[in-house]
């Protein structure tokens, strides 16, 4: 049975509109958050909050999953989505930065527009989206805490392509990368404030994004499985409701001793 460890919060979360990132809002949402879904695809985010209000139909705090349609490398508008947040809710306990951009191409055909996209959405956006947040969650206060933001989380998304080099992924691989190094360094920031920071890092998870790698390798996406399983010591491919729990783990009370530290969910990836 699904804790209810968010009763009452307010969760955000970039990239909200596919794949793990749709997993991690329905896991929030399950554990009672109010969440606010991010994503340029606004299609894809409507789908997502409509399945979550859905399920809330009827019930007294209806319509918990409300979405924003926001470019998070544009520092305009993540300064008026986090206004937003604050006015509507007068809080902001969790941050999930989640969204991310792929250019799968080679070190030698990768170009300058590449890199420059997925640095601004993988890295700059994650270090905007993370700078107004905090500034929301100091003015948040948890009940019968001396400490400023007590009980706020960031949790930024790594990846298993943070720690090991795959064909096909320099500019994903280095954003990735350097998603571990802000973490770090945001997690220090924001010490004195109590807000806990870090990173969940998956591994092979079976999403449409894992389609795309697949047909950029020319490859059939059972290859492709077959490939990546090979090297794991379960043998399988993980679930966007895996890491969705590996994330409510480290956002709440129950990891309150963790900061600036990564948590591999790879299914044994990088253990071989």
């Amino acid at each position: 049975m699904v804790q209810r460890r968010f009763e009452g919060k307010v969760v955000l979360v970039t990239g909200g509109g596919a794949g793990i990132g749709t997993g991690i809002c329905e896991r929030f949402h399950a554990e009672g958050a109010k969440v606010w879904i991010v994503d340029t695809n606004r299609e894809g985010a409507e789908a997502a909050a409509a399945a979550l209000n859905q399920v809330d139909n009827g019930k007294e705090h209806a319509r918990r999953a409300v979405t924003a349609i926001v470019d998070i490398s544009q520092e305009t508008a993540v300064s008026a989505l986090l206004d937003q947040i604050e006015v509507t809710d007068g809080r902001l306990d969790v941050l999930v930065n989640n969204a991310a951009r792929f250019v799968l191409k080679s070190a030698e055909m990768a170009e300058e527009r590449d890199w420059d996209n997925v640095m601004a959405s993988n890295v700059k956006g994650y270090g905007l989206v993370s700078k107004h947040a905090i500034r929301v969650m100091k003015a948040t206060k948890t009940r019968g805490s001396s400490t400023e933001a007590s009980g706020c989380s960031i949790i930024n998304l790594g990846s298993i392509s943070s720690f090991v080099g795959q064909p096909g992924m320099c500019t994903y691989s280095a954003t990735k990368a350097a998603v571990l190094a802000l973490t770090r360094c945001t997690a220090i920031d924001c010490g004195p404030y109590g807000i806990r920071v870090n990173a969940v890092c998956p591994g092979p998870i079976l999403t449409e994004a894992t389609k795309r790698h697949a047909a950029s390798q020319g490859k059939s996406m059972e290859e492709m499985v077959s490939e990546l399983t090979g090297h794991m010591i379960q043998h399988r491919m993980g679930t966007p409701a895996e890491i969705a729990a590996a994330v409510a783990f480290m956002a709440s009370e129950d990891a309150s001793f963790v900061s600036g530290a990564s948590l591999l969910v790879d299914g044994g990836y990088s253990a071989l």
